[in-house]
C-alpha cells in the first residue's frame, strides 16, 4: 500500500452559522443556496451549497448543516467540512508585514472563524 501526505496549500473557509451572515454570503457567492432551520429552538439549521463540478447548478447540491466549515476548494469549488475533521486537517495561516508593508505569503492553510450566534 502506499502512502500520501497532502500539499500544503492555503484555502479559505468560513464557519457556516445562522443566521447567516453578510460576510458569509460574500464568501459563498451565487453557490448559496436556500438556507432553512425549523422554528423548534434546538433544531440545526441547513444550507444548500451549489457546487458547479458535480454538474448543472440545478443538480448539484450538498447539504451543509449549521457549524460545518465551508471550504473554497482549490479550483473554486465549495464544499462542507465537519468540524472535527477540519481541526484535524487544517491551521490557521498567520500572515506577516514586513517592515515594508509588504505581506509574506503563509505556508500553512488558513481559515477565518465566524461566531456562531444563537437565534432567540
Amino acid at each position: 500500500m502506499n502512502k500520501f501526505r497532502k500539499r500544503p496549500v492555503v484555502i479559505e473557509a468560513m464557519r457556516f452559522t445562522y443566521p447567516v451572515t453578510q460576510e458569509f454570503r460574500d464568501f459563498v457567492g451565487d453557490s448559496l443556496g436556500a438556507v432553512e432551520k425549523l422554528r423548534r429552538p434546538e433544531a440545526i439549521a441547513c444550507a444548500v451549497i451549489k457546487n458547479r463540478e458535480d454538474g448543472p447548478a440545478d443538480e448539484a447540491k450538498h447539504i451543509a448543516t449549521e457549524g460545518e466549515w465551508i471550504i473554497k476548494g482549490l479550483s473554486g469549488h465549495f464544499y462542507s467540512c465537519d468540524p472535527d475533521i477540519f481541526a484535524q486537517t487544517y491551521e490557521a495561516v498567520v500572515e506577516t508585514v514586513t517592515p515594508r508593508g509588504t505581506r509574506k505569503p503563509p505556508h500553512m492553510s488558513a481559515f477565518h472563524e465566524v461566531e456562531t450566534v444563537t437565534p432567540p
